[in-house]
């Protein structure tokens, strides 16, 4: 991957900090043979959650090594010359009653019309990726079972303190390693991401734009998240592919700690935009990064307080092109809007000499007048 830079960073948020938590964000990235893999796992903060520390570890390290297996023997023709999304399908369908009846659409609430309009996204694209979905799942299926062979190994090999088993109460073992996944891969003929909770994966193309190629999930609002800890999570990932040649300049993946320090979409894509400037015209990457972790500390104090995790990939020769024509085409409009002010200052001018003309005639006029008048008189 020439001239492609990869990195992630994983901080304590500063709630953390003052609780005596330890980091429950883990994040990693791996380069292979011409591609690499990016990974954001987020563990989940509630005291049930006693060892989400280790399971957000655990589903980052075990989702990279499946990954590796899946590249290496899934077929690439799954990929090649196409490209596709799909969401997860909610359990239950508001547009149904219990009775088996039909329900209208605008007789629903705003949430479960959400609801409503992801099964219809589900159901309008699950044709187009049928034979993709078939490995998609077993990758998930795969991730998942081999994620809960190792929380039971961990349990086996550290046992459960009184306090944590007083803290997990009467929940399943799941429920003390919860964690979010969010993974993107990337090979020299293909791209594909997927996801289960809540953070968020960006991609920035060569049209200087910033996307979010894997569909959202509704089920993730607020405090609630889907996650590796449900009932049966392999139905609730959902992911993106493309292997069209239509590969991202930029890739970012971060936990909900950076989301919810922004609060809106323009707010976090501005802030990825200073990123990516400031990582293109570095001289010394590692001390960007390392200089990143340290901006994410203090973003964590004065936003969401939570752990703040970033895995990211610049093609930086991309990037560096994409800045620069950004930062012409600024320059251009502002060069235009500067002469369309002026053209206006200009007009202004114009119509006031006319007025001043005007003005100056009727004042001759009246002068020739009096002029006149007197010497008749």
């Amino acid at each position: 991957m020439d001239n492609i830079f990869t990195f992630n960073k994983s901080v304590k948020g500063s709630s953390h900090d003052a609780s005596g938590k330890p980091c429950q964000d883990y994040s990693l990235e791996k380069t292979f043979d011409g591609g690499c893999i990016l990974i954001v796992c987020d563990g989940h903060g509630g005291d049930t959650y006693v060892r989400s520390n280790v399971g957000s570890r655990l589903a980052a390290e075990i989702t990279c090594e499946i990954i590796l297996e899946f590249v290496n023997t899934v077929p690439k023709t799954l990929f090649l010359d196409k490209s596709g999304s799909l969401t997860a399908c909610p359990a239950s369908n508001p547009l149904v009653d219990k009775s088996g009846k039909k329900v209208e659409f605008t007789s629903l609430t705003e949430s479960q019309q959400e609801i409503a309009l992801q099964i219809k996204s589900y159901s309008d694209n699950i044709k187009n990726v049928a034979n993709q979905d078939v490995f998609f799942r077993k990758l998930f299926e795969a991730i998942y079972t081999r994620w809960i062979d190792a929380i039971n190994d961990d349990v086996k090999q550290n046992p459960f303190s009184e306090q944590e088993k007083i803290a997990l109460g009467n929940h399943k073992l799941e429920k003390a390693y919860g964690s979010t996944l969010m993974a993107y891969v990337q090979t020299p003929l293909y791209w594909f991401a997927f996801h289960i909770g809540d953070g968020k994966i960006w991609t920035y193309n060569k049209e200087m734009k910033w996307i979010e190629p894997v569909p959202w999930d509704c089920a993730c609002f607020l405090n609630i998240t889907t996650s590796l800890c449900d009932r049966y999570p392999v139905a609730e990932f959902r992911y993106a592919f493309d292997g069209t040649g239509n590969f991202p300049s930029a890739v970012f993946l971060s936990s909900d700690g950076v989301d919810d320090s922004f609060i809106t979409a323009e707010n976090l894509t501005r802030f990825y935009n200073q990123t990516l400037d400031i990582f293109v015209n570095s001289n010394n990457l590692s001390q960007t990064v390392n200089d990143l972790e340290e901006h994410l500390s203090k973003i964590s104090k004065k936003g969401s307080h939570d752990d703040m995790s970033i895995s990211a990939l610049i093609n930086m020769d991309e990037v560096r092109c994409a800045l620069q024509l950004s930062k012409l085409t600024s320059e251009g409009q502002a060069l235009k809007q500067s002469k369309t002010e002026k053209v206006a200052e200009i007009n202004d001018l114009k119509l006031k000499l006319e007025e001043l003309k005007s003005k100056k005639e009727q004042l001759e006029t009246f002068l020739k007048k009096e002029s006149d008048d007197y010497n008749r008189w």
